[in-house]
């Protein structure tokens, strides 16, 4: 009887770690770059090896399919691409003008994504822009972060639903030329009502949960220089991205540029955050990361 047990418990344990790990690998990342030109730059990766169809009905240009062991052959016609991965990942990457429009100043950027993967995130980075209206189906308020110049819009689409979003945008540079509004709030700022600009701004900001970033990279500190050569090679490169953010990120941009998987990365940073490092913040559906006032003192902690 305890031998049936013992077994039945092994047998659970080993279908819970698959489980586990088939969430994590069911997450596809679609990437979209918007140019100042309008031009858009697509990345899309997929963690799963069978054979995979997209929906892509418009022009693409530079299109490359790959896995970890390389370019892919793939099928291509007006409507649909069609391929075979190798390993557990693969790749598309390509180029296009037919997601966005522009009317005046302002740009508009529509895009549809017909998939059955099980969870998809979708990251949407557009130049420094004023963003006049975002509209998702299904309707998912989206994350918003600003940083380096560079401005962030990602949701999380899960069950295999159509994603489409609209977003009207209008570029800062073009934003203070020739329209009266523009030339209005000029004027507020010229008169000095800074204190009343700062107070929309933050309504503005709580509302859209975007999150001010510190573009600048920053120097480790005389704490975190002595602390560094005791973390293990995870740590350390979680470090040096937080010092490339400016000292202040989200867990899911982190994701992206570290390539630590997610619930490793978020180990990771609990035991950062045990060892008096970093600080977690819950914003939305990620963590707010940034180093903790220790670690960025100047003087070594006595």
């Amino acid at each position: 009887m305890r031998m049936k047990r013992t077994i039945s418990v092994f047998i659970f344990t080993l279908v819970l770690v698959q489980l586990v790990a088939a969430q994590e690998l069911a997450t596809s990342t679609i990437s979209i770059t918007i140019s100042e030109t309008g031009r858009a730059f697509i990345a899309l990766t997929i963690p799963r090896p069978e054979n995979v169809t997209l929906y892509l009905p418009y022009p693409t240009e530079k299109l490359e399919v790959f896995d970890k062991k390389g370019p892919l052959s793939y099928f291509r016609n007006k409507t649909f691409l069609t391929f075979s991965p190798t390993s557990n990942e693969s790749a598309v990457t390509f180029s296009t003008d037919a997601l966005t429009s522009k009317s005046g100043s302002i740009w508009t950027l529509n895009f549809t994504f017909p998939t059955s993967f099980h969870m998809l995130e979708v990251n949407i980075y557009l130049p420094s822009s004023i963003i006049r209206h975002i509209e998702s189906y299904p309707k998912i308020e989206p994350f918003i972060e600003l940083a380096n110049k560079q401005i962030t819009i990602s949701w999380l689409v899960q069950d295999g639903e159509q994603f489409s979003s609209a977003i009207n945008y209008q570029p800062k540079a073009s934003a203070l030329s020739g329209t009266t509004e523009a030339y209005f709030y000029y004027l507020l700022l010229a008169l000095g009502l800074i204190s009343l600009a700062g107070v929309a701004s933050a309504i503005y900001l709580k509302r859209r949960k975007v999150i001010p970033i510190q573009p600048a990279t920053i120097q480790p500190s005389t704490n975190l220089t002595t602390v560094l050569p005791t973390l293990d090679e995870r740590e350390r490169k979680i470090i040096d991205e937080l010092l490339k953010f400016g000292g202040k990120t989200t867990q899911a941009k982190l994701y992206y540029s570290t390539g630590i998987p997610k619930a490793t990365l978020h180990r990771t940073l609990k035991e950062l955050e045990r060892k008096n490092i970093i600080k977690l913040v819950g914003v939305g559906k990620t963590n707010l990361v940034e180093f903790s006032e220790w670690a960025l003192e100047k003087k070594p902690f006595t």
